[in-house]
């Protein structure tokens, strides 16, 4: 998903894909730890 996201980023414009890029980052990576601690909580 990521590199689909990037591709119309690249096409709009250098500049904008600097702000996604450092908001996608920190906001991919918490979602992530919060669904796997859910997960891991739920299994045990």
């Amino acid at each position: 998903m990521r590199s689909l996201a990037q591709k119309p980023m690249h096409k709009d414009c250098g500049r904008h894909d600097q702000y996604p890029a450092i908001t996608a980052k920190p906001t991919y990576d918490p979602v992530s730890q919060r669904a796997g601690s859910r997960y891991y909580l739920d299994i045990y």
